[in-house]
């Protein structure tokens, strides 16, 4: 998956539950990691692909980022705290917190960073998700070992 896809979809994820409303707001990605700051490089690359695309995060939309510090059991309430600010949409790095964004919400969109939507049961197929509240949007990685990947 190439960071520039990605973060289209990304904005455009964010953007879309906004497009009918008329008054200018300030999109909010919610984004929950299981360690910390320091060595998350997939939030890094969420932030840098964001700039590189053109946003200015605290002018053109709000990043919240939520840590877990190590500790998998605070992921739930993270992902709760990220829903009581009202996002408009969770970026999710990887299945578990994937899952667990997909227990708390059935009206927020979740954009799957990375992991197997299909092999942990939460779409139907690729080409055929089945019906769904969220969106999940998945990226075509050519490189010689996969085919699919989100």
């Amino acid at each position: 998956m190439k960071r520039r896809e990605f973060l289209g979809l990304v904005g455009g994820a964010a953007a879309s539950p906004l497009a009918a409303v008329a008054q200018p707001t300030t999109r909010r990605i919610g984004y929950v990691w299981v360690g910390d700051r320091e060595t998350d490089t997939r939030g890094a690359g969420l932030r840098q692909g964001l700039a590189d695309k053109g946003y200015v995060i605290g002018r053109d939309l709000v990043l919240e980022e939520r840590y877990a510090q190590g500790n998998a059991e605070r992921i739930p309430a993270l992902i709760a705290e990220l829903l009581e600010l009202k996002v408009d949409v969770l970026a999710t790095p990887g299945t578990p917190i994937t899952l667990a964004a997909r227990r708390a919400t059935s009206t927020v969109p979740i954009v799957m960073l990375t992991g197997d939507p299909v092999g942990a049961g939460l779409v139907a197929s690729l080409a055929h998700p089945g019906p769904t509240s969220l969106a999940f949007r998945c990226f075509r990685v050519t490189t010689a070992r996969s085919g699919w990947n989100c």
